[in-house]
């Protein structure tokens, strides 16, 4: 495996392989406001508080990203937001938005199966489930952040 010397890291030379460095371009390059990175299946993995959220590509053109995530069950999302409006069917399972609201209160909504709810852009919410929930999430227009499909890469 060929290990190399990079920049510093709180002060000191660290080594890795090819492979962690193209990992870690790809975090640098992710803003801070979308908590997630992707793994070299273009699987997204989402930060969570606690449990466990995937997403997988779905479809992607200039003017819609759309991506399947996988919630296991007690699972809390970072709180995040996206420059596009976002819409979310859960497919499966209930899921419930927590909007945080700029003087830190919240308020919640609970998308049930088949539920449908429409996310504005740069608003600032969380999710939480207690079941198993599959959502389909749309981001209109395109977001250069969410998972391509395994046939767009």
């Amino acid at each position: 495996m060929n290990i190399f010397k990079s920049k510093l890291r709180n002060g000191r030379e660290y080594e890795y392989n090819p492979y962690l460095k193209q990992l870690e371009e790809m975090v640098e390059q992710m803003p801070d406001y979308n908590p997630f990175y992707l793994d070299l299946e273009r699987i997204m993995h989402l930060e969570t508080v606690v449990g466990d959220a995937r997403s997988y590509g779905v479809y992607s053109d200039h003017n819609l990203s759309q991506a399947k995530t996988i919630f296991e069950p007690n699972t809390i999302l970072l709180p995040h937001f996206h420059k596009e409006k976002e819409v979310i069917l859960v497919l499966e399972g209930e899921l419930e938005i927590v909007f945080v609201e700029e003087n830190e209160s919240e308020y919640s909504v609970m998308i049930p199966q088949y539920g449908v709810l429409v996310i504005e852009p740069m608003k600032q919410h969380f999710s939480r489930n207690k079941v198993k929930t599959i959502i389909m999430a749309n981001l209109m227009p395109f977001s250069p952040q969410f998972p391509l499909p395994h046939d767009e890469e």
